[in-house]
């Protein structure tokens, strides 16, 4: 079964919001059982509970209960079954590539990997590489909530509820970008 793996850094607020959310429109669309939707993170403290305004934010917008999870650490095993890994920032999609290059044709920044346009595109020669920070539109980065108030969590389960929506609708259609447009 494919894999979508969500990757942020402490996984207790990102990556499981973004899981949790991808999980709940695949049930939604009868492809949960398709689809395989986890989470980790860069620098997890294994067993950690997720944040509480996370799982606050999330059960009182959109009914997911993300209570269950519990942080874990990325490993080589958890990047070699996944279909997607799919990071939050430009420097985790760095640090995954660099710590795991034997995945980095599989690693996306979530924003550009969604984006309806595909404004970014990279050159063939630039297949591995990330385009710095400065050329990415406004938004492709989910920032880190962690240590923010209830609005800031708000603001982005609504960027991860987007970001979500597109990604099942690109799994729905089988609509994956080439490997050079994978940042």
């Amino acid at each position: 079964m494919p894999e979508v793996l969500f990757v942020c850094t402490g996984n207790t607020c990102r990556s499981p919001m973004a899981a949790g959310i991808v999980r709940f429109l695949l049930e939604e669309k009868g492809l949960a059982n398709l689809w395989s939707v986890s989470s980790r993170g860069l620098m997890a403290e294994d067993g950690a509970l997720p944040s509480e305004l996370a799982v606050k934010v999330l059960l009182e917008e959109y009914g997911i209960d993300i209570s269950p999870h519990k942080a874990a650490q990325v490993t080589e095993s958890d990047l070699a079954a996944a279909s997607l890994i799919v990071a939050m920032t430009v420097s985790q999609v760095e640090q995954i590539k660099r710590l795991f290059p034997a995945h980095a044709d599989r690693v996306y920044l979530y924003g550009a990997l969604v984006d309806p346009k595909r404004q970014i595109k990279m050159q063939e020669s630039q297949c591995h590489k990330v385009l710095p920070r400065l050329f990415l539109p406004e938004g492709y980065e989910v920032i880190d909530p962690y240590g923010g108030d209830e609005e800031l969590y708000r603001a982005v389960a609504r960027q991860l509820w987007d970001y979500g929506k597109r990604l099942v609708e690109m799994i729905e259609g089988d609509n994956f970008p080439s490997p050079c447009d994978r940042n």
